[in-house]
């Protein structure tokens, strides 16, 4: 079992009193992030801290009803809200 992350290390714990915490999914799984703006690389250290089985090294998608889903990489950055979808699967490149 891996440990839990602190995401809150080293911040001002008054810092998010006034942001919202938005619940967005990971494989089907509610994940609370605090505050709209996130990197893909959050968002797989967020769910897998609240026990989504993926690993960071996994592959990220924001999941769109009518449309191809779109790949979202460690370091970008993109606003979520209460009907964000993510699907995330390994990075496995034996197909």
């Amino acid at each position: 079992m891996q440990p839990t992350q602190d995401l809150t290390k080293g911040v001002d714990p008054t810092a998010h009193a006034h942001m919202p915490t938005i619940e967005i999914h990971v494989n089907h799984k509610p994940v609370n992030l605090v505050g709209h703006e996130h990197t893909g690389l959050e968002i797989k250290e967020a769910a897998i801290a609240q026990g989504v089985k993926i690993k960071t090294d996994f592959l990220l998608f924001l999941v769109h009803h009518h449309k191809p889903n779109d790949p979202i990489g460690d370091e970008e950055t993109i606003k979520v809200n209460h009907h964000s979808h993510f699907h995330s699967i390994d990075n496995d490149d034996n197909s």
